[in-house]
């Protein structure tokens, strides 16, 4: 398709293995109608034969369950629609080129799975992505920002979120809630992850695991780091802007273990 939406109106689109589904440019693709059923992406096309233009987006669009297909290699932009309570599950690892959008009234949930993007991050529903094997990978190649505040997250939990952008501001923490906690938070080599947004500095709260293995910005205003598991944790030190933390602070566990400069 070459410009404007397709929308399959509630009817399944079918293809055969052979066939080809390309959207070029900005179009679109929005799947089921909120009065009626909810359809899949398109039924029996490959992978190989399956191309989405990065600025291209697909809409997962009803009030019934609807399970976001990893047939696509990648999507382009990726937005879930809806005007009742509804659920929509990752199919399988999911990767974004683009923005990230869940929509009011869905709980988009990983499944376990796995889910990566390059641009923005709205979550006005729910997520679920509790399961121990879930990650958020922020993976783009421009800055991207990052705001929990908004939406909710099931038992207040994302299990490990992945710093992976190569731009060199790398990912910002714009808003935080006051109460999500991630299992694990791990900044991959030669990435950056921004605590300190403006001259306020944000909170990041760590259930489990937190590697380091780029740079952390938390030097300015409140920015803290909560290590809050209740069993023991590993805390991978890496490299710090300006060689500072704001705050640090261990609370509810015992102890943790100090990588790169010392062990308790």
């Amino acid at each position: 398709m070459n410009a404007g939406t397709l929308a399959d109106g509630g009817f399944q689109v079918t293809g055969n293995s052979t066939g080809i589904f390309t959207l070029v440019g900005t179009s679109g693709l929005t799947l089921g109608t909120t009065s009626g059923s909810g359809t899949s992406f398109p039924l029996n096309f490959t992978t190989l034969h399956i191309s989405l233009s990065a600025t291209s987006t697909t809409t997962y669009n009803s009030n019934s369950a609807q399970t976001v297909a990893n047939t696509p290699s990648v999507y382009g932009h990726l937005s879930t629609v809806a005007t009742s309570a509804v659920t929509k599950t990752l199919g399988g690892d999911i990767v974004v080129a683009g923005n990230l959008n869940n929509g009011t009234n869905n709980t988009l949930d990983f499944a376990g799975f796995n889910l990566s993007f390059g641009g923005s991050y709205t979550n006005s529903g729910t997520i679920t992505a509790n399961a121990t094997t879930s990650t958020l990978t922020f993976n783009g190649s421009v800055t991207q920002s990052f705001a929990t505040n908004g939406g909710t997250y099931t038992g207040n939990l994302l299990s490990s979120l992945v710093i992976n952008n190569s731009a060199a501001a790398g990912v910002t923490l714009s808003t935080q809630s006051a109460t999500l906690s991630f299992s694990n938070v791990t900044i991959n080599p030669s990435r950056l992850f921004n605590l300190s947004n403006g001259a306020t500095g944000q909170t990041i709260r760590i259930s489990g695991n937190y590697s380091n293995n780029g740079t952390l910005t938390g030097n300015i205003g409140t920015s803290t780091i909560v290590l809050n598991g209740s069993s023991p944790q590993t805390f991978t030190i890496g490299t710090y802007t300006s060689s500072a933390l704001a705050n640090l602070q261990i609370s509810k566990q015992r102890w943790c273990c100090f990588r790169r400069t010392f062990k308790c």
